[in-house]
């Protein structure tokens, strides 16, 4: 995990948090999701965390994948400590994504949308589920950017 201060004028953080790895691409280490596959990624909200500017996962999609109409639906759970893991959940099994011209390019999912109610120190956890898109997505990680409390 990397933490990145973009000043005491901006209070704007970035956190860069790894999927679990089980492939390469090239000399990086990714997640490889087949066309049918799903997987979980998991991590926790800083606890300086004041608002979201933005929440992406990263992946490069195999030629297989990369096209329109792709079917892959995301659930979230979270809570803080003290609370039922599944205090929050929410989804998105409605959206498609035009992956078209990312063959082996990185393209970053917005799934900020599955975490409206995040606080500090909260555990995130993400199911990713694709829906039979033809081909493979590695994922790289997820890039936070919040607003810190300063």
């Amino acid at each position: 995990m990397s933490l990145k201060r973009m000043g005491d004028a901006n209070p704007l953080a970035t956190i860069f948090i790894p999927t679990d790895h089980d492939a390469n691409l090239g000399n990086h280490r990714v997640q490889n999701i087949s066309g049918a596959g799903s997987h979980r990624f998991e991590f926790q909200v800083p606890i300086d965390f004041a608002g979201v500017n933005s929440i992406k996962l990263y992946g490069a999609p195999s030629s297989g994948a990369a096209g329109s109409g792709k079917d892959i639906d995301l659930f979230s759970d979270y809570a803080g400590i003290g609370e039922i893991y599944n205090t929050h959940s929410q989804s998105d099994t409605t959206s498609t994504y035009d992956l078209t011209g990312f063959t082996d390019k990185i393209f970053g999912f917005d799934i900020q949308p599955l975490f409206t109610d995040i606080q500090p120190s909260d555990f995130c956890g993400i199911f990713i589920d694709h829906k039979s898109i033809g081909g493979a997505i590695k994922y790289f990680g997820i890039i936070f950017i919040y607003v810190r409390k300063i």
